[in-house]
């Protein structure tokens, strides 16, 4: 008899479904009062699979689903037990790649004791939380937040199949507060050069919006991704959320670059707690057998922000104040708010303590810290300040400190689990030259375009769309044969053609020319919307479901210290080589003048104002009115032109230096999914 006393019909061993076929299964949920009064579980190890699971099994012929339960767990354990409730099914496909459902019960033993056999070795009775961590499969786990008091914390996440139930309207949520927080650092691009003019300072100073925001960005997406894993992901992203918004504004009304700076950091934390949890949450409600989809479709999102970020920031230059660059934000964070407080439900790593790794956070945050401020202010300080070295000397230090904390603390942030996964740490490798090759490049492009070819604001955003518009083009393909191709093979090509379409835009002209740049920019943006869906994929899609937020934070966090890194990296390989064409230029360009016979005073003037590093604090854009000035500013528009080239190749050669690493990741989402459940079992035996 069913729950509700209706009869329940019999169902067959296997059914169709769809033309194929479909193994139908049972199993229970054996429960028990220890000794200490606390509940226990029984689980049982099965040698043939290497794997610790609840006792399951396949239906008869003729049989029901009930009937099914109460034989498999009595082969299975030697114990005759009663049906209490149903708890729910798990859905996934069997080692022949067959659709297999299994329904469970809460069972409670009557009379019997287990007997190892050829099927079943070992039965063991855990505790709750033991029991998470001991059993090899997610859906097997979730089953234990049925029972009420599951977690004396109270920590209880909904059943794995609602999730995938509401993935739709979740991913939609989470997929807002992802779209804040990159559309913020391509809509800040464009209007680097109008912060300059606003706010009367150089480009070293105004990169510091951004660097700002990559650098907490960097250093706290670990901790906030480890952290939501303890503590509740939809707290976080609402905390996120309202913290994103909030600085928003606070970076609307900012009446210096100084506090426009300290705000951005702020942001860069409301970010940091946003993106980690969209990853962790889109790879926690798509099935493994979509989970290449969902982490795809998030690159479409991502590319869609890149997208957008430029059009939408020169369309408010065009027609507002910068401001409004941070206003738009505040009414997008308080509808995603609303939304989310809606459709969220609360989830968490349930097999975590609720212990919080201080020492490890605050090691690895400053390590990250120290070495990219450190490569920021070599752009300034030159490379033989002391305080560099001084900076360097501490990244190095924390990061042994940071090793030591993880290898004898009690409670470390990186898990076991995610430290063995090679195809995982390769991917974060190739994720952080990647991210080398991304941000720097896009950001020199808007000051080439704006200052050495003089474009407008809202014409220099339409000038890089072929970037993120290629994307958005790309990403699609890679969305749909992301479940069914491994990582590597997509993303090896993806990365080839980025670092192709990065050599060539280093041929960029010194005089506006754009026709010239739009092949190697559809390049770049085909490779940018190949690469970074396919090395998520291959990241993610390796992680199981109780390392999600940690693996989320360190995805991200690698991606965005690549991002840190190239801003700085580029920015000081164009100064040095603007530095070093200048001189030769420079006379070229005065030989130029006096042989049209301008006056000495004249042409020191016109050198003066046509030879500005754009990286210089006391840069401000020159247009030339007359013949003379306009050829003299070509003549030094070669030397920046050879600053923006060799910026371009160092960054053709990061992208380049990420194919090995990505070459590694073999494993589709599925495939790593099943490793990822033996090297469970394995730890667990």
């Amino acid at each position: 008899m069913s729950e509700n006393g209706s009869a329940t019909t019999a169902s067959p061993a296997e059914a169709s479904v769809n033309g194929q076929v479909e193994v139908l299964a049972a199993g229970g949920l054996v429960t028990r009062q220890g000794a200490d009064g606390r509940l226990e579980v029984a689980v049982v190890h099965r040698p043939k699979y290497g794997d610790w699971s609840l006792p399951k099994g396949k239906l008869n012929a003729g049989e029901s689903f009930q009937e099914a339960a109460i034989r498999e767990v009595e082969e299975e354990t030697g114990m005759r037990c009663g049906l209490e409730r149903e708890l729910g099914q798990a859905m996934y496909q069997d080692a022949k790649g067959r659709p297999k459902t299994v329904r469970y019960w809460l069972m409670t033993p009557l009379h019997g004791d287990f007997t190892p056999n050829s099927e079943v070795d070992q039965l063991e009775w855990v505790g709750l939380d033991q029991a998470r961590q001991r059993l090899s499969y997610d859906f097997d786990r979730e089953l234990m937040n049925q029972l009420e008091g599951a977690r004396e914390d109270g920590r209880v996440n909904p059943p794995r199949y609602e999730l995938y139930r509401r993935k739709w309207s979740i991913f939609a949520v989470t997929m807002v507060g992802l779209f804040m927080a990159l559309i913020d650092v391509t809509i800040v691009n464009i209007s680097i050069p109008t912060l300059i003019q606003e706010f009367d300072t150089g480009i070293s100073t105004v990169s510091w919006v951004l660097s700002a925001y990559n650098i907490t960005f960097a250093v706290m997406l670990i901790s906030m991704g480890r952290l939501a894993d303890q503590f509740g992901r939809r707290k976080f992203f609402l905390i996120g959320m309202s913290l994103f918004t909030f600085a928003s504004l606070l970076c609307a009304i900012a009446p210096s670059i100084g506090a426009l700076i300290g705000f951005r950091v702020l942001q860069g934390l409301g970010a940091a707690i946003l993106v980690p949890l969209a990853l962790a949450i889109t790879a926690m409600i798509f099935p493994p057998k979509q989970r290449g989809l969902g982490l795809s479709l998030m690159a479409v999102v991502a590319n869609a922000a890149a997208a957008l970020g430029p059009l939408v920031g020169g369309l408010i230059l065009e027609v507002a104040t910068w401001n409004w660059i941070f206003f738009i934000n505040v009414p997008i964070g308080i509808a995603g708010l609303i939304w989310a407080v809606r459709v969220m439900p609360e989830t968490y790593d349930v097999t975590a303590t609720r212990k919080v790794d201080l020492i490890g956070m605050v090691t690895l945050g400053g390590a990250i810290g120290t070495m990219v401020y450190a490569l920021i202010y070599i752009n300034d300080r030159g490379i033989d300040a002391p305080s560099i070295y001084l900076m360097i000397a501490a990244s190095l230090v924390l990061n042994v400190a940071f090793v030591i904390s993880q290898k004898r603390g009690k409670h470390p942030m990186l898990t076991p689990g995610i430290m063995a996964n090679k195809q995982f740490l390769k991917a974060c490798g190739a994720f952080v030259l990647f991210g080398m090759g991304v941000i720097g490049v896009l950001f020199l492009l808007v000051i080439a375009f704006q200052t050495m070819w003089h474009m407008e604001p809202l014409t220099s955003a339409f000038a890089t769309l072929p970037v993120p518009v290629m994307g958005l083009l790309v990403a699609p393909v890679v969305a749909r044969n992301a479940d069914r191709v491994a990582p590597r093979k997509m993303a090896v090509v993806a990365l080839a053609v980025m670092a192709i379409g990065l050599l060539w835009l280093s041929f960029l002209p010194a005089g506006a020319d754009y026709w010239k740049v739009v092949g190697p920019l559809m390049l770049v943006g085909a490779g940018m919307g190949g690469a970074f869906p396919s090395i998520n994929v291959g990241a993610m899609g390796s992680v199981s479901g109780q390392e999600l937020g940690l693996g989320a934070g360190l995805v991200n966090s690698a991606r965005q210290l690549g991002f840190g890194l190239g801003i700085a990296l580029l920015i000081a390989v164009f100064a040095t080589t603007f530095d070093a064409r200048t001189h030769d230029q420079r006379l070229r360009a005065d030989g130029f003048a006096k042989s049209l016979g301008v006056h000495h005073d004249s042409r020191h003037y016109l050198l003066e104002r046509t030879f500005q590093d754009p990286n210089d604090d006391e840069f401000k854009p020159y247009f030339p009115q007359t013949t003379t000035g306009r050829e003299t500013q070509e003549i030094a528009n070669e030397a920046a032109r050879d600053g923006y080239s060799w910026a371009f190749r160092v960054a053709a050669f990061c992208v380049l230096l990420a194919i090995p690493l990505a070459a590694t990741m073999r494993l589709n989402p599925q495939q790593a999914q099943a490793q990822a459940r033996a090297r469970a079992a394995a730890a667990s035996g």
